[in-house]
């Protein structure tokens, strides 16, 4: 799991409704969709490890695997 930061407000993402995130969000991902993300430029990787989540895991996008 990696740590993201969104610094793209996105709508849909592999078919998934990721509406409700905004940019500035924090959140955890699998490995393969973080990666994803960052290399689209949508976010940037957290690395200060006291930075909360600032999504909760219930309201995290849930991407197929």
């Amino acid at each position: 799991m990696l740590r993201i930061r969104l610094r793209r407000k996105l709508l849909r993402m592999n078919g998934v409704d990721v509406s409700r995130l905004q940019v500035g969000d924090i959140m955890e991902l699998s490995d393969d969709h973080a990666n994803m993300m960052i290399e689209n430029g949508w976010a940037e990787t957290v690395t200060d490890a006291l930075i909360p989540l600032q999504i909760s895991e219930t309201t995290q996008p849930n991407f197929p695997r």
